[in-house]
């Protein structure tokens, strides 16, 4: 009987998160689309880079030693003509060994940029405003801290 309370309550006392794990799928279209406006739309990200470099961020893809991609996001360093130099701010997930944090990537392969603008508004993030879209139809209302972040893409 101890036992069985005990499984008992570890199943429940043990902490979840509120909503499941976001899923979109690698074909998704409004993902896709959202990646091609983001590379569309690079001369904006230069522009806008050059007015404020302290709020730059982009997501790069990764092949982890799974052999998986996984998009990672990265703060800026600076932009060059073809290639942006960044430091990568998420983990792979799916990757052993270690990763080098400094890197340098061929603008053409960023699936998407963010700038921080003044009044902590947000500019492009095409992928991260189908994130939101996609959580609204999952799983209805945010939490507090999605739905805080999400009004900074409007």
């Amino acid at each position: 009987m101890a036992r069985k309370c005990l499984v008992a309550w570890r199943f429940f006392a043990t902490p979840r998160p509120a909503h499941p794990p976001l899923t979109i799928g690698d074909d998704d279209p409004e993902m896709k689309s959202a990646m091609v406006k983001a590379q569309d739309t690079i001369p904006e990200f230069r522009r806008l880079y050059a007015q404020h470099p302290d709020g730059a961020l982009v997501k790069v893809p990764f092949v982890t030693s799974s052999g998986k991609t996984e998009y990672l996001a990265a703060e800026v360093l600076g932009i060059a003509a073809d290639d942006v130099r960044i430091r990568l701010s998420t983990p792979p997930d799916t990757h052993q060994g270690e990763v080098e944090r400094l890197q340098t990537f061929p603008l053409k392969k960023i699936v998407d940029w963010v700038i921080v603008m003044p009044g902590d508004k947000r500019a492009g993030g095409y992928t991260m405003r189908v994130m939101f879209k996609k959580a609204h139809e999952q799983w209805g209302e945010l939490p507090p801290e999605i739905s805080a972040e999400e009004k900074k893409y409007e």
